[in-house]
């Protein structure tokens, strides 16, 4: 029995299709990450702003997805896979929402509360999270994945930021 036959890739033509399916999927998740400018570092805020700092390091789950990013209720930009956001604000009291647009529906929109002082700046990793028990059925294993906000301490997000690129 000639396993080559079985498998389906013994004609040059699935063969080709399987190589061009491939490379086509490379493509659509390679434009899918941020390309903006890579990170230099943060200048210090203005001594009368803030600053807040939305991340979101490379990952597999949902990395085709990119998020809108609202503070206090306007939409200020659109964070990608291995991206950042620098909102330079106010201070006092923010809300920075996160949402998927179209896909709203398989995942609510996430918000989280900043409270920021003069000349203060605050970092926000966006990243998943298991949000329920794994469902598994014959041939099918279905975990639920979320995001949600992680406050970071300044040397830490300078670490994990310095390769990422700003979110256009």
């Amino acid at each position: 029995m000639n396993l080559q036959r079985l498998s389906g890739f013994s004609t040059p033509r699935n063969r080709h299709f399987t190589l061009w399916a491939l490379a086509l999927g490379c493509l659509l998740l390679s434009g899918c990450s941020a390309t903006g400018a890579k990170f230099q570092g943060l200048e210090k805020p203005d001594s009368d702003a803030g600053e807040i700092v939305v991340y979101r390091p490379d990952r597999l789950v949902r990395g085709g997805v990119a998020y809108y990013v609202h503070l206090d209720g306007k939409e200020v930009g659109m964070l990608k896979n291995a991206g950042f956001v620098a909102l330079r604000t106010t201070p006092g009291t923010h809300v920075v929402l996160m949402k998927a647009g179209l896909q709203d529906f398989f995942m609510k929109a996430r918000t989280a509360e900043v409270v920021l002082l003069a000349g203060e700046r605050k970092f926000l990793r966006f990243e998943p999270s298991i949000t329920g028990s794994p469902i598994v059925l014959p041939n099918v294993a279905y975990v639920p994945v979320g995001f949600g906000f992680i406050a970071v301490p300044e040397g830490q997000a300078a670490i994990e930021l310095r390769d990422l690129n700003q979110s256009k």
